[in-house]
């Protein structure tokens, strides 16, 4: 209920207590309808009974949205088949929040140090955005953030300026002249100089736009490229993903079950967007 409905809301109840006072005192009966007081006491639940039906209809819809984005979160947690089940967990609660912020960094740090190389396309695409979306909240500069994100960001930045791939087309709005200081200092090996032109206002405002993973030009999603990239295919292949166990991960106001990751398969419906969420959680210990 706003802050406004609320008031609103304490004033009726207020107005209907005393109304029903002076029915009492003056001995007037509540089902008379010749009586002036009862009718404005009518009137008064009435409003009430109004601002409770509304209440109760934004409950049922902050309900259902967030059902929606659990099960959307669930879904893109179970394509991450190459994650360990802490992994899965820690994803899962990265994309329940809308941005990141400072308070995020240690956990940051650690995911893209340790799980970042075994991400699906979409699953760096999703964490990407949130990177810039707190970028772009001014959460932070771009260079600030934690040494292993910044690397693996502004590889990912680098590979969506190369010639060999389909540039996002936010992306072509960066001037020219940025992008090739971008790739000359990073090229080079000077990235703190790569990391501060990352902080220009061009890349904050065009890079991780949208969710949705680069694509190649033959059309196959673009695995963001990695030294490793071998290696973790292999890896990928190897790995038994242990089924969840009955429990959940409690995040903040937010429940992430694991539960829901047995239930779903790949064969459900496959949403790629996340509905926006309310606001940041906060995350169980690693």
């Amino acid at each position: 209920m706003s802050k406004i409905d609320e008031i609103e809301s304490s004033k009726l109840q207020s107005r209907i207590s005393d109304l029903e006072h002076q029915l009492s005192s003056s001995g007037a009966s509540v089902g008379s309808s010749t009586s002036m007081l009862v009718g404005i006491l009518n009137e008064a639940k009435k409003q009430l009974t109004g601002l409770q039906m509304k209440e109760q209809s934004h409950n049922d819809e902050e309900r259902r949205k967030a059902d929606a984005q659990l099960v959307a979160v669930v879904h893109l947690v179970t394509q991450e088949t190459a994650l360990n089940q802490r992994e899965r967990q820690q994803y899962g609660a990265f994309i329940q929040e809308e941005f990141f912020t400072k308070n995020d960094f240690n956990e940051l740090e650690n995911f893209y140090a340790s799980a970042w190389d075994r991400l699906t396309a979409g699953g760096k695409a999703q964490m990407s955005h949130r990177v810039w979306e707190g970028v772009r909240r001014d959460e932070y500069q771009f260079s600030e953030l934690p040494d292993e994100v910044k690397e693996k960001e502004a590889q990912s930045v680098r590979d969506m300026l190369s010639a060999l791939k389909e540039m996002p087309p936010e992306m072509k709005r960066i001037p020219v002249t940025d992008r090739n200081d971008f790739t000359r200092a990073w090229d080079s090996g000077r990235k703190d100089e790569a990391y501060t032109v990352l902080d220009r206002s061009s890349f904050k405002e065009n890079v991780a736009i949208s969710t949705t993973p680069v694509l190649e030009r033959n059309g196959e999603v673009h695995q963001t490229s990695s030294r490793r990239e071998l290696a973790d295919n292999e890896q990928v292949n190897e790995v038994e993903v242990p089924s969840p166990p009955r429990n959940s991960v409690r995040n903040g106001g937010k429940v992430f079950s694991t539960d829901l990751l047995a239930g779903l398969d790949n064969s459900a419906s496959k949403p790629t967007d996340l509905p926006t969420p309310t606001g940041n959680v906060e995350r169980g210990p690693q």
